[in-house]
């Protein structure tokens, strides 16, 4: 049977000890300690689109072949390795950190555990007020890019502290042409807004409204859009409310968990391990958000992800994918399937130039969200075993659903 909960306890020092939410495209890990509760940010679609490599004619199976008879191993690397980029220009595309938001609470309040409601995905956290318990909910939205924050009386004297991802890695964003976020506070909207060299801009913005803390992280072409988007996004959050937003996430967590099988393990850690991960699959995956990444939209605020947060075909998507066939959630394979079909023509290309058929597709180890790849690392590129798991992945779509 299906556990209610699972519970955490403070302190939680660190992202990865943090209690996840997510809706497939925002994510949200909440951590902290002592008084200050951390709500790390991160969207699974953030890419700067900038850098990586396409496939050229030198790329080539002929090619490889001749630089490992001759065993040279420096021409062989200078095939797939980016030509020199730009000042400002990084060499690959990249997910890149949105940031944080900190809810300070008074002195004499204490985090003391957090409780994670599987029913509604919903967070409650525990706390000491002046020596008195307190609790507050955390509710996020499975459809928006949107959470609210419900406070008691006892805690809404809470300060709330913006923490963009630039205040972490200056150095290495104004290294790639990024400029500082602009930043936000108005009666309608506080928060930031982080412009992007050549994609459209990410806003996190927040109100105070009634018992509730409302943020919302929505995209825009311009900034100006992007915080338009944010207004409109925060006035419908503040209006609906957490009752709204509970209801709404019941019904959609209602209908997800009456897929999955119901599997009693008589071990509690072994039982933790498929329902906390059932229930991370679906923050992870959801059918409505972006095909899962490498970290999908759990990106730490502090550091720039490990291999860009990309799709690794080669083991690390598989993975990711797996417990949609046993797990009898299929639909969650269509925006992965969607996305890699709309490859088509790059894949045809890539198969083109490297054995010289027309008939053929050939998906590289490592691309972003477009199919460019990478690069730098030939023999993953070349790894055929990609093309053909992903075939192995819809064959085996096809044998459950037919």
């Amino acid at each position: 049977m299906r556990p209610g909960s699972y519970g955490w306890d403070f302190p939680l020092p660190r992202t990865h000890t943090g209690i996840l939410q997510g809706n497939g495209t925002l994510g949200a890990m909440v951590w902290g300690e002592k008084n200050v509760l951390k709500i790390t940010l991160g969207r699974s679609d953030l890419w700067d689109h900038r850098g990586g490599m396409p496939w050229t004619a030198k790329m080539s199976f002929a090619n490889i072949r001749n630089c490992l008879e001759q065993n040279d191993e420096k021409r062989l690397r200078e095939l797939f390795e980016r030509a020199a980029h730009g000042k400002g220009e990084p060499s690959s595309p990249s997910i890149i950190p949105v940031g944080r938001v900190e809810l300070e609470f008074g002195k004499d309040v204490a985090l003391l555990s957090g409780c994670l409601l599987l029913d509604d995905g919903a967070i409650t956290v525990k706390a000491a007020a002046g020596g008195k318990p307190v609790s507050f909910d955390i509710h996020f939205d499975m459809q928006h890019p949107a959470l609210v924050i419900r406070l008691p009386r006892a805690l809404r004297s809470v300060a709330v502290r913006p923490m963009p991802a630039w205040d972490s890695l200056r150095e290495r964003l104004a290294s790639i042409s990024f400029k500082a976020p602009e930043r936000l506070n108005e009666p309608k909207i506080s928060g930031w807004i982080q412009a992007m060299p050549e994609d459209p801009c990410v806003c996190v913005g927040y109100r105070r409204h009634k018992d509730t803390v409302c943020i919302v992280v929505p995209r825009g072409e311009t900034a100006p859009i992007a915080r338009r988007t944010a207004v409109k996004l925060l006035d419908a959050t503040c209006r609906g409310g957490c009752r709204r937003m509970q209801v709404s996430n019941a019904s959609w967590w209602k209908s997800y968990w009456a897929t999955v099988p119901d599997v009693a393990i008589p071990n509690d850690r072994l039982s933790f391990l498929y329902w906390y991960g059932m229930y991370k699959f679906a923050s992870f995956t959801n059918p409505a958000g972006v095909p899962a990444t490498l970290q999908g939209p759990w990106i730490e605020d502090y550091q720039m992800p490990p291999w860009c947060s990309d799709y690794h075909f080669n083991i690390n998507v598989q993975m990711c994918y797996q417990p949609a066939y046993h797990g009898n959630r299929l639909e969650n394979l269509k925006p992965l399937f969607d996305m890699i079909f709309s490859w088509m023509p790059t894949l045809r290309h890539n198969a083109k130039v490297f054995l010289g058929i027309d008939d053929g597709a050939m998906l590289p180890h490592a691309v972003d969200d477009r199919c460019v790849c990478m690069g730098g690392f030939w023999t993953g590129s070349v790894d055929h075993g990609c093309t053909a798991w992903v075939a192995c992945m819809m064959h085996r779509y096809y044998r459950y659903t037919m």
